[in-house]
């Protein structure tokens, strides 16, 4: 199945809005683990993806997805308090190369 870029584009964006206003959140309230999705194609089911989080030694969390229907695959960390640390993204192109986006915050930015 050819790689869907704007997807990409969307989990990135709800990924950084989720990390917006973090006052008064408590990562350590969320469940940990891996959890399986199954996404559905025209109301038939569809291919199975993955997310799991993760809380840290160092009381960050990780928090990964993995889509293999669309060849992607993206890992976010942040603090206990849901501010960004890092995300990448890996993918593979429409013309069948690998593309990785990494971000880094300080801060806001």
């Amino acid at each position: 199945m050819a790689s869907r870029p704007w997807l990409s584009l969307v989990l990135l964006s709800a990924a950084a809005a989720a990390f917006g206003d973090t006052s008064g959140f408590d990562a350590a309230r969320l469940r940990t683990g891996t959890f399986t999705y199954r996404d559905a194609v025209d109301g038939k089911p569809g291919n199975l993806s993955t997310s799991t989080i993760a809380r840290l030694p160092d009381g960050t969390y990780r928090f990964t997805a993995d889509i293999p229907a669309f060849d992607q695959s993206w890992e976010t960390t942040a603090t206990g308090s849901m501010g960004p640390l890092a995300t990448t993204l890996k993918m593979r192109t429409r013309e069948g190369r690998r593309y990785v986006m990494t971000l880094k915050y300080a801060g806001s930015k």
